[in-house]
């Protein structure tokens, strides 16, 4: 390292302890890519205990907007102190220990000593919702919107997570109670354009925020339901996709379906 780059390494050090910041000389933690399209991202941090504290947390999530962000569409930027707080909030679909399909045991954790933070973004709209232990705090750092909430009529949804899968791009929707058929037709048509990313739009839609056959679940918003696997199976959700584009298709198909175990070796 060259005396110039020892020298800003010193002086980022003592501005950091002139905040209050830690002055640990650890390294900062690295950014890493889950998923990459032109127009989203949904990438990852774990970071120490102590990076949780809110002022280092505001600047780390203010450099992503201001360096990140504005290269796509859409982003999901998550920091976690541990793997299994950030595993379900990615949005991506990953094979669980031992082949496993539903991971029932995330609802029965003990979450003192989990924290995990995040800035979603969309349409120049970012939130930070920051979870540490039980306490979950949502804050608007950027527009004067939430991002994650659409309206259903005079009804609010809220959107959890978002996955291109090939030619297919999913959006991962809380609404309790469930909208009705032509609820959901109509929300599919509201979100096409603000999602024209030449892919095909596919909504699930559930009453809580567990898809747990996509291995995603909704962290920032307990609280989680308790089910076993064979009630889970039962329960029923919304799917809709956009057909718009296939010869012959409705232009929306909406239906009621049901969760369906997924061969372990076609999961992500």
């Amino acid at each position: 390292m060259t005396n110039v780059g020892q020298s800003a390494n010193r002086s980022l050090i003592v501005t950091f302890c002139l905040l209050g910041i830690s002055c640990s000389r650890r390294p900062e933690p690295i950014m890493r890519v889950e998923q990459e399209t032109a127009q989203a991202l949904i990438a990852y941090e774990l970071a120490p205990d102590d990076y949780f504290e809110t002022l280092r947390l505001q600047r780390r999530f203010h450099r992503f907007l201001r360096e990140t962000a504005p290269k796509y569409k859409a982003s999901k930027f998550l920091i976690a102190n541990k793997w299994a707080a950030l595993s379900g909030s990615l949005g991506i679909r990953r094979r669980m220990g031992g082949g496993a399909i539903f991971d029932l045991s995330m609802f029965e954790k003990e979450w003192g000593d989990y924290e995990v933070a995040e800035v979603f973004t969309f349409q120049n709209n970012s939130i930070a919702t920051v979870r540490r232990g039980s306490n979950i705090e949502e804050t608007m750092i950027q527009g004067n919107r939430n991002p994650k909430i659409v309206s259903i009529g005079s009804r609010q949804v809220r959107i959890i997570a978002f996955n291109s899968q090939y030619e297919d791009l999913y959006l991962y929707i809380v609404a309790n109670p469930l909208p009705t058929l032509a609820e959901a037709s109509m929300l599919l048509s509201e979100l096409k354009p603000l999602f024209d990313w030449g892919q095909t739009l596919v909504l699930l839609i559930r009453d809580d925020g567990a898809f747990l056959e996509e291995n995603i679940y909704d962290v920032f918003n307990p609280p989680f339901p308790k089910t076993k696997k064979s009630s889970y199976m039962k329960k029923v959700y919304v799917r809709c996709e956009d057909n718009g584009t296939q010869k012959g298709a409705r232009l929306n198909s909406c239906e009621l379906t049901y969760p369906k175990p997924r061969d372990p070796a076609s999961a992500l």
